[in-house]
């Protein structure tokens, strides 16, 4: 619980066009003799924990480790950036991580098989797919792996919670999935026919390379496909699907 009685529900990570990053905590029951918050029907409510301005140029994407310790930024400047929230402060720069402006990543907590350490994986305008280990005193500089599948920019990325798996697509639809394990080989390859916006296994956190994914498009197409590519349904909205993600059979798409 938070100091005033509230109780934390979690972090909310977000960056924006200005190079900022903010951390804001969810609670829950803030106020004192409220009768939703003592009966705990009192809506979530939002309170800034942290404002950082990273740099003059925009932030592309965000991710909060597990424990909400630490948060990974991409920038357009072509860096990474790992923010301590606990510290205030940018632990971890790595200039010109790709030759491009970053624009997606997403972190695996480890756990999985082999005892994976936590790790990052980044995406960028350079076509490329870069994997790195996150050590506690900070990101490692020298990827563990970098992956040269794609043709066109990377636009989005996920990687399971384990850091087993890793998918990716690109400007021009093409979507690749490949196993970690195996040195970072390619296990499938489909294209959605549209540039790629989002995209997410079926399964979420269980996500392996038996896994269903679900990719969305800047025209409007939100498909799902079999591990083995085959395009298994589809749907179209009036507008750019700009996100999807997945709770068991439920799908949500934002526009």
């Amino acid at each position: 619980a938070g100091a005033d009685g509230a109780r934390v529900l979690g972090s909310l990570a977000t960056t924006s066009k200005d190079g900022s990053l903010k951390i804001t905590s969810v609670t829950r029951g803030a106020r004192r003799g409220d009768a939703a918050a003592a009966d705990g029907d009192a809506p979530p409510a939002l309170a800034l924990r942290r404002h950082c301005s990273a740099g003059d140029l925009s932030l592309s994407s965000v991710a909060l480790t597990a424990d909400a310790r630490f948060a990974a930024t991409g920038s357009w400047d072509n860096s990474v950036l790992l923010y301590s929230v606990e510290s205030a402060c940018v632990v971890t720069t790595i200039d010109d991580a790709h030759a491009a402006l970053v624009s997606a990543l997403d972190l695996a907590h480890g756990g999985g098989a082999g005892a994976r350490d936590a790790s990052l994986c980044t995406g960028a305008w350079d076509a490329t797919v870069k994997l790195w280990r996150l050590a506690p005193s900070g990101l490692v500089p020298h990827p563990l792996l970098e992956l040269y599948e794609h043709e066109s920019p990377v636009t989005s990325l996920r990687v399971a919670a384990d850091g087993n798996v890793v998918i990716a697509g690109a400007e021009d639809g093409r979507v690749v999935l490949w196993d970690v394990r195996a040195g970072g080989a390619p296990v499938a390859s489909f294209s959605l026919g549209e540039p790629v916006t989002s995209l997410c296994w079926s399964d979420g956190e269980a996500a392996s390379a038996a896994s269903a994914v679900l990719v969305a498009s800047s025209a409007g197409t939100v498909a799902q496909f079999a591990p083995d590519g085959r395009r298994v349904a589809a749907v179209s909205i009036a507008s750019e699907a700009r996100c999807v993600c997945a709770d068991g059979p439920l799908v949500i798409a934002g526009a």
